[in-house]
């Protein structure tokens, strides 16, 4: 069973996060949503307080993890949200179990690697088993905030550097190596019928605009930029996410409970 936190009333919201951190990144988020949803931020297999899987990970074995959590407490259908990682894993549980599925949202994400980038995520993966998160830290950082934000609100990055430092550095390593094994796109087509909102930070140099749009592609979704935000655009500009996020779900068809 994955760890979750729990808040709010409402139809359920899942809130997946990034690689290295936990379900705890939404702690701007949740006070907010949790006055319309049941919401829930879930620790992915191996972060945060959730237990260490026993076969190296993947992704989909994250998104069967999840399945498995969130099928033992009927938390269907429901709406998903999904940063970097924790799109991959919504998309990838979309493809397997779409009617669990009640609407996604994909911020600063992916549905395939190429080998360019595979070649990079195993230079990640080898750099954290030989030096520990430490080695990983500061470029990650740098990848994830843009300059000025990180300026004007240390402590929100200083609290996204105390997750990555705190992170299991062999878990970490497998995480980047299940990322470039990702390509799920071919299998989208057949989940293109569920309300998606695509959303990008314009400076993210990890996961640009263009990448989104392909997303967006492939689901019949909009693209939503935050202006002057990098990889953690939601984290970021929190607000403006939100703004976004609720007004995108308040034209979502409510879905009846699937049976099984």
């Amino acid at each position: 069973m994955l760890w979750i936190q729990e808040a709010g009333q409402g139809p359920p919201l899942v809130l997946l996060h990034p690689v290295g951190t936990s379900g705890s990144i939404w702690w701007q988020h949740i006070p907010r949503l949790a006055k319309l949803f049941y919401v829930l931020a879930v620790d992915l297999p191996g972060h945060g307080r959730s237990p260490k899987p026993k076969a190296p990970l993947s992704i989909e074995g994250m998104a069967d993890d999840l399945y498995e959590t969130l099928q033992k407490q009927s938390f269907w259908p429901a709406h998903f949200v999904g940063l970097s990682l924790g799109g991959m894993v919504a998309q990838m549980l979309a493809v397997k179990n779409p009617s669990s599925i009640a609407s996604l949202t994909l911020c600063d994400t992916i549905c395939e690697v190429n080998p360019a980038a595979a070649k990079i995520l195993e230079e990640r993966a080898r750099a954290v088993q030989q030096g520990g998160m430490t080695a990983i830290v500061k470029p990650t950082l740098e990848r994830w905030f843009s300059p000025e934000f990180t300026d004007k609100h240390s402590d929100v990055v200083a609290a996204i550097e105390k997750l990555l430092l705190e992170a299991d550095p062999i878990i970490n390593a497998q995480t980047w190596r299940a990322i470039a094994k990702l390509n799920v796109a071919s299998r989208l087509k057949s989940v293109s019928h569920i309300p998606t909102l695509v959303v990008n930070g314009s400076l993210d140099t990890s996961i640009p605009p263009d990448v989104g749009k392909r997303l967006c592609e492939l689901f019949d979704a909009s693209l939503v930029e935050l202006s002057g935000c990098a990889h953690m655009a939601p984290v970021e500009a929190p607000e403006k996410f939100m703004d976004f996020l609720e007004s995108f779900l308040s034209g979502v068809e409510p879905r009846s409970k699937p049976s099984y």
